[in-house]
């Protein structure tokens, strides 16, 4: 077993370096150390163990978790360096977005992820649906249409 507070808060340090806006998340009776971004709703969950036992709670891998509501991603990466660049890419998602009657605008703008929200008035499914989208994909949602543009 390596679980320990001080493997976790080298790897936190090593995110924290990289990306900022991360807090510590875990709790004194979690089976790993955990940190959360509010702003993305991603959470990273640190390795406890150099070997796989599921049985007893034991993994060797990080799983990033986020979280666009009802719907879950959890991907498992094996190393620091591949957390970060998945992060980044994430975080790095742009849309344009296109309005058309009855709520014209003949100006498009620039979104990252973290606008297609309940707060901003999109629904759970919606969500889903830009979060699910590929570069040069779109999504047609009522009076707008938004492209993944990156």
């Amino acid at each position: 077993m390596i679980h320990s507070p001080t493997k976790s808060e080298k790897y936190f340090e090593q995110i924290q370096k990289e990306i900022k806006g991360f807090t510590d998340s875990s709790w004194a009776n979690d089976a790993c150390d955990s940190i959360h971004n509010e702003k993305y709703n991603l959470s990273v969950y640190f390795p406890n163990s150099d070997k796989d036992d599921f049985e007893n709670e034991e993994w060797s891998f990080f799983v990033v978790d986020i979280d666009s509501g009802l719907k879950q991603k959890r991907t498992s990466l094996y190393s620091i360096e591949s957390v970060i660049r998945f992060i980044k890419e994430y975080q790095n998602k742009e849309f344009q977005v296109y309005w058309f009657p009855p709520t014209y605008n003949p100006d498009t703008r620039e979104e990252g992820i973290e606008h297609f929200t309940f707060s901003n008035g999109y629904e759970q499914e919606e969500i889903n649906e830009i979060h699910e989208l590929d570069i040069s994909d779109r999504a047609t949602l009522n009076d707008i249409i938004i492209i993944r543009t990156k």
